[in-house]
């Protein structure tokens, strides 16, 4: 049998051990705490910087139409060396995106191709990179083949990606063949009709809350109205003051001629009077053009008295063509597609 002084020491020598793992365990974790927090403040450090260039060369393109903020930045040596897999390549993918887009816009396929080759060096799997360089080389002389068969191929494997689809409409109607340009759209118009028709909600606010909340607001569905007209039609709190209707997710739509009518009286709405979010203006429309929560915002206008906690009816008319790869469709026709 141990003596009593054996079993002591043991016993000491046990908690002693137990508490060196739970020191080591604690020095451990804090040192996880403190490595986490080096490691943050790196990143911090790091992206800051990168997002602020950013942000001030996508304004100066916007603002100037030049891509030459752009294209100082992309080639300066800190954005130069960034590559797939970088914390900051997903900056620099929205910059050589925003890029390539404004070199096709002004038909400059030779930079275009550049810019695309690049993007293409760091991920040639990116399917938007692809469309832009075949868009590109589809413009140069004895390269046009190559550059229609590859859309094509490309577009047959990855129907969905946007670019792919308005770069092979274009070069159908390049080529004259508005049968296989025509066919695309009415295609594409099938395929997303049925979103476009019932995506629909609208939010309100009232004389004593002011803010937009999902507990204030209605799923809706587009309904055929007169000749080119659709209609949304929902009740409200008589006390209702504004309201904001959402359009369809990632939507990409001409809506224009909007008039409402409450109690009956039908009025036009003012573009003065619209507040948009994620959509913009464009010679009298609004337009949405691929946002994920593309809104306008309109006040009600009552006619006459309304009995305090009466609904109203609001019936809102608006003319919409659904815009695919610069063709417009009347979203009229979806009716029949759905």
């Amino acid at each position: 049998m141990p003596s009593r002084f054996a079993v002591k020491v043991f016993a000491n020598g046990f908690f002693a051990v137990i508490a060196i793992a739970i020191v080591i365990a604690f020095v451990a974790d804090r040192r996880d705490e403190v490595l986490d927090a080096v490691r943050n403040d790196w990143v911090i450090d790091y992206m800051h910087p990168l997002k602020d260039e950013a942000k001030a060369a996508l304004a100066l393109e916007r603002k100037s139409g030049s891509p030459k903020a752009l294209i100082n930045l992309l080639e300066s040596p800190s954005w130069e060396k960034l590559r797939l897999g970088d914390r900051a390549y997903s900056l620099k993918r929205k910059m050589l995106a925003r890029l390539c887009i404004n070199l096709q816009q002004q038909g400059d396929y030779l930079r275009l191709i550049k810019w695309s080759d690049v993007w293409l060096s760091m991920n040639d799997r990116d399917l938007d990179a692809r469309a832009f360089w075949f868009e590109g080389i589809r413009h140069i002389s004895e390269r046009e083949i190559e550059g229609l068969e590859g859309l094509i191929a490309n577009y047959h494997d990855f129907p969905e990606n946007h670019y792919l689809h308005s770069f092979l409409i274009a070069a159908y109607s390049d080529q004259g063949d508005t049968v296989s340009a025509r066919r695309m759209v009415i295609e594409k118009a099938r395929s997303v009709a049925n979103d476009i028709l019932s995506g629909w909600q609208v939010f309100w606010t009232t004389s004593d809350y002011d803010n937009f909340s999902k507990d204030r607001s209605k799923h809706l569905s587009l309904r055929q109205g007169e000749g080119v007209e659709t209609i949304l039609q929902f009740d409200l709190p008589s006390d209702a003051a504004t309201i904001r209707i959402d359009a369809p997710p990632k939507s990409r739509l001409r809506i224009h001629g909007i008039e409402t009518s409450l109690g009956g009286t039908r009025s036009k709405v003012s573009n003065k009077e619209v507040k948009l979010s994620q959509m913009r203006r464009e010679s009298g429309n609004f337009l949405t053009y691929g946002r994920e929560d593309p809104y306008f915002v309109l006040p009600i206008k009552r006619v006459g008295d309304t009995d305090p906690g009466a609904e109203i009816t609001v019936t809102l008319y608006l003319q919409i063509k659904l815009i695919i790869a610069g063709y417009d469709v009347p979203v009229t026709e979806l009716f029949d597609e759905t």
